[in-house]
């Protein structure tokens, strides 16, 4: 399977050094395969990806001068593995375990409702709060995740990966230190999340509005600076101070994010036209102040359709 995601962009004003046009596309290449159908090996299933990503360039650092990704597929050009995993289903397909080369934003602080919207990707507060973004698009990383579904619309979710994808701790050069994908890292301190979810009227047969929620923490271990306090108790900014920060060990982070669909289903297929508000998508995450670049971020995004 293949996907090709072409995007143009133009900031209008207040672009650094100057407004100018950006064309970035990323291509998509998947393989899945199914040991169950190849060997009769039933609930074995091996996924691969990489992408090609040509002319996108870093927009937000080079045009825009901010911390958010401007599109979800922006990222440093080059052709890079990204996942490869072996997952195995087991308990009647309650339960699975993963091992293998993941990337944790395919799971976790995931909205299906959002991915209309240009800027879907992994959260900024998270991805600068940890060691080379986290293990999120365009990098990934080795670790494990087990996934249960004790009842039905219930979904409890672990995974363990390794903390710093890349090496570049936070200097914003991860892109280009694991510029292919295949640094493989496995002795950094380790990233562990775990996320419960909850869904209604989740299968085709239900009717009704499908509201679907999810709550998490997440724990890094290793090394983090104060962003205010030095060594001696000065301040950071304070010029006759240390100038070096003092060193905590460890972060650690809450958020929810709730997908609420507002329109039924069944109203949306009606061939008459229809004005109506699909999704909310509302996002909240928290995490140690002393130790965080980005500290606390609420979001709530609305799409109102007019359907003919």
């Amino acid at each position: 399977m293949a996907l090709n995601i072409p995007t143009t962009f133009c900031p209008t004003c207040g672009a650094v050094p100057r407004p100018g046009l950006s064309t970035k596309a990323s291509f998509q290449g998947i393989l899945t395969i199914d040991f169950g159908k190849l060997s009769g090996w039933n609930g074995l299933t091996l996924f691969s990806n990489f992408f090609q990503i040509h002319n996108t360039g870093r927009i937000r650092r080079d045009l825009v001068g901010g911390i958010n990704t401007i599109a979800a597929i922006e990222a440093v050009p080059t052709t890079r593995l990204s996942e490869v995993w072996l997952e195995q289903k087991f308990a009647g397909d309650k339960m699975s375990l993963k091992v293998g080369q993941i990337a944790v934003d395919t799971e976790f602080f995931y909205s299906d409702a959002s991915q209309m919207f240009l800027q879907s990707d992994w959260p900024t507060i998270a991805a600068v709060n940890l060691p080379s973004g986290g293990a999120a698009y365009p990098l990934a990383t080795p670790g494990v995740r087990l996934r249960v579904d004790p009842v039905k619309d219930v979904t409890l979710q672990l995974e363990v990966l390794d903390g710093d994808p890349s090496g570049a701790g936070f200097a914003p050069v991860e892109q280009v230190l694991n510029r292919y994908g295949l640094n493989f890292r496995v002795n950094d301190p380790p990233f562990v999340i775990g996320e419960a979810q909850f869904r209604r009227n989740a299968d085709k047969k239900d009717e009704g509005l499908a509201p679907r929620s999810s709550s998490a923490a997440g724990a890094m271990s290793g090394s983090f600076n104060d962003q205010r306090v030095g060594i001696g108790g000065s301040l950071l900014a304070d010029p006759s101070g240390s100038g070096v920060a003092i060193q905590h060990r460890g972060n650690n982070g809450l958020y929810a994010v709730i997908d609420q669909q507002i329109l039924p289903a069944e109203r949306r297929r009606r061939p008459k036209r229809h004005h109506g508000i699909q999704p909310h998508v509302a996002q909240s995450f928290r995490s140690q102040p002393d130790r965080s670049v980005h500290r606390r971020r609420h979001r709530v995004r609305r799409s109102d359709l007019a359907q003919a």
